[in-house]
């Protein structure tokens, strides 16, 4: 009896012990990369011309940055656009259209 409780006992602890054991081996450091500054902005307004809104987002990771803009509008229709700044338009009329300034 003594045997098969502390043979019991043993494989309990392994299978507890086992996954601690593996997760403390991990190597959990950041990879080693030249330092950058990343940046991400976003944002969102209603349509200039008719019903429906515009969202745009942009990431930098150089002095150059590019903004990814929707003009989504209420009969479903939606453009998109690659703007060198925030400064778009949305129309929503007739159908979704964007121009960069």
């Amino acid at each position: 009896m003594a045997k098969s409780s502390s043979r019991l006992l043993l494989a309990i602890f392994g299978v507890l012990c086992l996954p601690l054991m593996a997760w403390g081996q991990q190597d959990n450091s950041p990879p080693q990369s030249a330092t950058s500054t990343y940046s991400f902005s976003v944002g969102s307004r209603p349509a200039d011309i008719g019903t429906g809104f515009s969202i745009y987002s942009a990431t930098s990771a150089t002095a150059d940055q590019q903004f990814h803009v929707q003009c989504n509008c209420q009969d479903f229709s939606l453009a998109t656009a690659t703007c060198p700044a925030p400064r778009y338009e949305c129309y929503c009329s007739p159908s979704a259209s964007l121009t960069c300034e």
